[in-house]
């Protein structure tokens, strides 16, 4: 969801980005989060669509702050900027999230009571400037006690902010990262990839 403009170098210009309190010092994700656009090691070619060469990192976030953005040449032209071979519509195509220390295996056992949430669906935003996603659980979805799997629940909906989830209520990511490749071919096959860790939080607000 983040990808939906929050990295943007256009939409943070006229704060229309959901990480636009990021880039104004408004608010600040746990200092263990990290995100760049990391070509070298994703799938995605080295150059855009107009031909531009990606360099083979952009940093975005780092230590829970914004640091950077994705520019495409129209973008850099009309606000001054840098560009850094991003593509028209500066979406990330090799997304990175840096892992944390803990063990996926020891996940369970760190959350101790709560759910283990698997997949999540249907999201989409509801309070953009707030980072506020909606969204609802879906596959592989338990109730843990005492850091073991009890029984599997329904379906819920979730509405809460990345700031918070990914701030404050963030007690650690995994060590290992899973590399998830997009899947879609509608017209030609899509290159682009995020290579993502799991994350145990303290609190999740959901409305169903």
């Amino acid at each position: 969801m983040l990808c939906w403009g929050g990295f943007s170098g256009r939409a943070l210009e006229t704060r229309q980005s959901c990480l636009f309190r990021l880039k104004d010092g408004a608010a600040a994700l746990d200092p263990s989060i990290a995100f760049a656009e990391n070509t070298a090691e994703g799938i995605a070619p080295a150059f855009q669509d107009e031909g531009f060469a990606r360099p083979q990192a952009v940093p975005l976030v780092t230590d829970g702050r914004m640091v950077g953005s994705l520019v495409s040449p129209r973008t850099a032209r009309e606000f001054a900027l840098a560009q850094n071979g991003a593509n028209a519509s500066e979406m990330p195509e090799s997304l990175d999230m840096a892992a944390g220390n803990l063990a996926s295996a020891d996940a369970l056992a760190a959350l101790d009571t709560g759910l283990y949430l698997g997949n999540l669906w249907y999201l989409n935003f509801s309070d953009r400037p707030a980072c506020r996603l909606t969204g609802m659980t879906r596959f592989a979805s338990f109730w843990v006690e005492g850091g073991k799997i009890v029984a599997p629940v329904d379906v819920m909906r979730f509405d809460d902010s990345v700031f918070r989830l990914l701030g404050d209520q963030l007690v650690g990511l995994t060590a290992e990262r899973e590399l998830l490749v997009n899947g879609d071919t509608y017209r030609e096959r899509n290159v682009s990839s995020m290579r993502l860790p799991g994350a145990v939080v303290r609190d999740m607000a959901f409305t169903l």
